[in-house]
């Protein structure tokens, strides 16, 4: 362990001085907000393409929100180390710290529950649009089938049913 100028003990981890690993937390925060607003835009433009019926839309979309996934998903392991010692790396902050990281996440569940909400209207204006799909489909099935055994039963009616054979 080494000393500092001023003759008292010296960190010998990093996560002892918040001035190292802040800045980091920070950024990952500021990162992950961006990202969620991102994926918040990309919802609301979903929203509109369900309820318009824009399959190929609908499909580009939400390619594009496969990459931002990934891109938090990636941000979530840098998270990690910072998540799973924070009962420890917390009490080296000082309020006004604590106060600021509070408000990043506070962000970040807000925009999370916002997608979550809006996915779920949209899942379930999905599952509805399929069932009515569904629907129309068996009654035109049964349509055609009705018609068929019709025009089938039409086309016999002009075939003779009985032939003399004695002649």
């Amino acid at each position: 362990m080494t000393r500092p100028a001023g003759g008292g003990p010296a960190s010998s981890e990093p996560h002892d001085n918040p001035d190292l690993w802040l800045p980091r937390l920070g950024r990952i925060l500021d990162d992950q907000i961006a990202l969620y607003r991102a994926l918040s835009d990309l919802s609301e433009r979903q929203s509109k393409i369900v309820a318009s019926g824009e399959t190929d839309d609908l499909i580009t979309l939400l390619g594009q929100r496969q990459t931002l996934i990934e891109r938090v998903t990636a941000l979530n392991e840098e998270l990690e180390p910072f998540t799973s010692r924070w009962n420890e790396l917390s009490p080296r902050l000082a309020e006004a710290r604590k106060s600021e990281i509070r408000e990043r996440l506070d962000a970040l569940e807000s925009l999370v529950a916002t997608i979550a909400e809006r996915d779920e209207r949209d899942r379930i204006a999905l599952e509805q649009r399929r069932d009515t799909v569904t629907t129309e489909l068996k009654g035109d099935s049964q349509r055609r089938g009705a018609l068929n055994a019709y025009a089938a039963s039409n086309n016999q009616a002009h075939v003779p049913r009985y032939q003399d054979r004695r002649g």
